[in-house]
């Protein structure tokens, strides 16, 4: 398997263990613009356009952990916004710091 599909199934499996689909945007604003950027960054980070069909897969996991795991995520989103690198790596660890407990 390439890199790039290598990291962007990390990253979505990542995303949708740690942060649920059509309506999450609408019940939690934040969560969709979370999930905007997010997607954005995996996109930037591999160099590749999602099809739309991608992008449906990882914007949903990213909803769905986001509401599941709200404080966390958001504290990771305003902590590093406009970050791709720093915000994944406090998604990552605040995955492995839920996963010791």
């Amino acid at each position: 398997m390439p890199m790039n599909k290598t990291l962007l199934l990390t990253l979505t499996l990542l995303v949708s263990t740690l942060l649920g689909s059509s309506n999450l945007k609408a019940q939690n604003p934040a969560c969709g613009q979370i999930c905007d950027f997010y997607v954005n960054c995996v996109e930037s980070q591999t160099k590749k356009k999602f099809s739309a069909e991608e992008q449906t897969k990882v914007s949903s996991g990213c909803l769905n952990t986001c509401r599941k795991n709200f404080p966390a995520v958001t504290q990771c989103y305003e902590n590093h916004s406009n970050q791709c690198v720093p915000f994944h790596a406090c998604l990552v660890n605040t995955y492995k710091s839920k996963e010791k407990k």
